[in-house]
């Protein structure tokens, strides 16, 4: 399972969307829901999201967040993506543990993290202002 399960990851990690088709993306992840994710591949996952830091994949990339949040252990991996390459479903899902009442991911600040990855030249402008909301409502 574990071996069917990498090939797909592979093959995510491989994808590029043609002409704005993510469908075929839409295809492999739910193979992959269907086969099991292990935590070690939740990495590859979130390098998908810092791939395409400002898209949502026609809604596609939503299953990732959808995914990996309904597995254990994921907000490290999540808070080194972020801090790695900003995305806007990276900062989505920090918004999302902020909401549920988790300040914090091994000690450090979920706020702090945004206030820092908001000052930071790999962040967009679109993700800056997705920051800058998040921190009003988190006040």
């Amino acid at each position: 399972m574990a071996r069917k399960s990498q090939r797909i990851v592979d093959q995510i990690l491989a994808f590029r969307p043609d002409d704005g088709n993510w469908l075929p993306l839409d295809d492999l992840l739910a193979q992959l829901w269907e086969s099991g994710v292990s935590d070690r591949q939740i990495p590859s996952l979130f390098s998908l999201l810092e791939r395409y830091p400002d898209e949502d994949g026609a809604g596609v990339l939503w299953s990732i967040v959808h995914g990996v949040e309904s597995l254990p252990g994921y907000e490290t991996q999540l808070v080194l993506s972020v801090r790695r390459r900003p995305s806007l479903l990276g900062i989505a899902m920090i918004q999302r543990l902020l909401n549920s009442g988790t300040n914090t991911v091994d000690g450090e600040s979920l706020t702090e993290l945004l206030q820092t990855v908001e000052r930071s030249p790999d962040c967009t402008e679109e993700i800056r202002r997705t920051i800058a909301s998040c921190l009003l409502k988190s006040r």
